[in-house]
This record gives structure tokens, sequence and C-alpha cells, in this order.
């Protein structure tokens, strides 16, 4: 390494970076142009597809509940439930799911 040279440019990872960057072919502004005009037009036809396949999905037909003061799961018609875990059940030997099982 000489006296005026930049410690960071003479480092085994810049030597490596500096080589893989110098084998990449040169390009003109021509072709660079081109490769974004093409990488446009197939965002531009994917985002289309993508929009056509959405307004062909269809919405779920569920009616909306009315407010209750019930202390209880009331579900809209059509949707249903499973119980996963309830208050008690054990998660380890020494653990149990139950109130304030949130933090």
């Amino acid at each position: 390494m000489s006296e005026n040279s930049d410690p960071k440019l003479d480092s085994p990872l810049y030597s490596k970076l500096n080589s893989i960057f110098n084998s990449v072919p040169k390009k003109n502004r021509r072709d660079f142009l081109r490769f974004l005009g093409g990488s446009l037009a197939v965002s531009a036809l994917t985002a289309n597809t993508i929009q056509a396949n959405i307004s062909k999905a269809t919405k779920p037909k569920i009616k909306g509940l009315k407010p209750t003061l019930k202390d209880k799961l009331i579900l809209a018609d059509g949707l249903n439930f499973d119980i996963l875990i309830k208050e008690g059940d054990y998660l380890t030997n020494e653990s149990s799911f139950g109130t304030n099982n949130d933090f």
C-alpha cells in the first residue's frame, strides 16, 4: 500500500467488488432506455391482469349484525367458529392459558 492511497481502496472487499463491477458488460443509454421501457410494459400488463382478476372475484354475501348487549359470541349467518384453546388448557406442563395472556 502506498502512502498516498486510501486504505479502503486497498481492501480485499473493494478489490472483489471492483472486479465484479468491471466484469459487467458496458451498456449504452439506448440499451438502458429499452430495458426501462420493457420493464414498464411488463409492470403495466401485470398490474392490469391482477386488477382484472380482483374485479372478477365474488364478494362474500354476509349481512352485518345489529349491536347487542349479550355477553356471548354472535356470528353472522354463514360464519362458524372452532375453539382452539380455552382458559385453563395447559400450554406446557407448567403453564396454562388464562386471564391476561395477551402480553
